[in-house]
């Protein structure tokens, strides 16, 4: 039996190795075919033609050919909020306040509250698209950023209720953060009528006016995609070489969503990330959760598989489609701090990516790798760190709290230290590597 390539890069990353795939991972989700070593199907599970998922997909692939594909995306793939969460008046964000949306209140207009904020600078555009379309963006700037995320959400946010997490981001990690609506979604043009053509060029609209107009360097630059989001980071990250790729609870492709056995991408299908982060310029970072129930974490883990330049990723134990960066939020900010350093370690400029380079910081000899037995005196230093850390951080959930900067202190000063004693794994709520047997996960051509 050949080597995971999970476990080859969790090796090559200083990782531990996964262990048996968790009880509550259902099996249903997973084939019981073996595996050939370019990793595609031994023997695929054959449906029979008129089995729902094909009947599915066919009248997909016919209302593509009818020019109803943009009407069935919207209805299937597309869910922009309705009212949005926020507004800009006068060049200024107003959103919906945190409270009534943790709440699940109605909500009108006029509870809408101005975006303000003492550290951060917050900005607001419309910029053009190449399909004549107008996108709505907003950009969160830190005094002390020395990197910029360029943030694609995912199908059911819009860049008002985003923008929380954006300055979370900022404060905590010290970055600039970038976000921008889809068309059909918040201010940008075509109100409720997205479209995955008008997503693309949405993204590189985002991308040029930030590399363009503001003068951002792409070298410092982190293409990072949730969800939806996860289609136009990685094809940005086909296109532009930048600092790196986050790709949090991705897609393989929308038809491998219905059905995740299809071996090769239809031409009808949209979003094909697993087609295109083959061709990623960028190293990738992948963050999925274990339990996730809308996009199950075997995208994640074939995603992984795919791209030619990795760090080490995550995969959530006990993690959802949706809590991550909520109920796992320091070990979220933590390990994303972590991917940020390995982006900067590569040779961006100079030296083209080839498949299997390794970030400097997890070459093999670091602390990160070392087969030493754990030392107490290490451990309980790590673990007091630990403790005054993490242990008196907000929750960024609360009905009556604004997000608050976390500071993330001396742990993330001593990653190695963490990781070879697995003092980031075992939080109240959960966290660290995949135990998921990633033999057992459906994969395509």
């Amino acid at each position: 039996q050949t080597e995971s390539s999970l476990e080859k890069g969790n090796k090559m990353s200083g990782g531990r190795n996964g262990a048996a795939r968790p009880e509550d991972v259902e099996m249903e989700m997973l084939p019981i075919s073996g595996f050939l070593e370019d990793g595609t199907l031994e023997n695929p599970p054959k449906e029979p033609c008129c089995s729902i998922t094909n009947c599915l997909l066919c009248g997909f692939g016919c209302a593509t050919c009818c020019c109803l594909r943009n009407l069935i995306c919207r209805r299937m793939v597309f869910a922009p909020p309705s009212p949005p969460f926020y507004f800009f008046k006068d060049k200024e964000m107003w959103r919906i306040p945190i409270e009534i949306y943790d709440a699940g209140s109605e909500f009108t207009s006029a509870q809408f509250q101005k975006i303000e904020n003492k550290i951060l600078d917050i900005q607001t555009f419309k910029i053009p698209t190449k399909r004549n379309k107008e996108v709505a963006c907003v950009y969160v700037t830190h005094p002390d950023a020395k990197t910029t995320i360029l943030f694609s959400h995912g199908n059911a946010a819009d860049i008002g209720i985003m923008s929380f997490h954006f300055e979370l981001m900022a404060e905590t990690l010290k970055v600039n953060v970038y976000g921008y609506d889809y068309t059909g979604y918040g201010e940008s043009s075509d109100e409720g009528k997205p479209s995955p053509k008008d997503v693309f060029s949405d993204a590189e609209a985002a991308y040029s006016h930030l590399t363009t107009q503001l003068n951002v360097d792409p070298k410092t630059i982190i293409f990072y995609g949730q969800s939806l989001g996860s289609g136009p980071s990685i094809y940005l990250g086909k296109k532009y070489p930048v600092c790196g790729v986050v790709i949090h609870s991705g897609l393989m492709s929308a038809v491998r969503v219905i059905n995740p056995y299809v071996q090769n991408t239809p031409w009808y299908d949209v979003f094909a990330n697993i087609d295109n982060i083959k061709d990623c310029q960028s190293p990738v970072y992948i963050i999925h959760g274990e339990d996730d129930k809308i996009i199950p974490v075997y995208h994640g883990i074939r995603l992984f598989r795919m791209a030619p330049v990795t760090v080490k990723p995550w995969f959530v134990p006990n993690g959802d489609h949706n809590d991550i960066e909520l109920d796992f939020e320091q070990e979220y900010f933590l390990r994303l701090k972590w991917a940020i350093q390995d982006f900067a370690s590569f040779p961006h400029s100079d030296t083209k990516l080839t498949k299997g380079m390794q970030p400097i910081v997890n070459q093999p000899g670091t602390a990160a790798n070392s087969k030493h037995p754990p030392n107490d005196n290490v451990r309980k230093r790590i673990e007091k760190i630990k403790s005054d850390t993490l242990g008196s951080v907000p929750s960024v959930g609360s009905p009556t709290t604004k997000p608050t900067a976390i500071d993330l202190g001396a742990l993330s000063e001593h990653r190695q230290d963490a990781e070879m004693h697995g003092l980031v794994d075992g939080d109240a709520k959960g966290g660290g590597s995949s135990s998921v047997d990633e033999s057992l996960v459906p994969t395509s051509a």
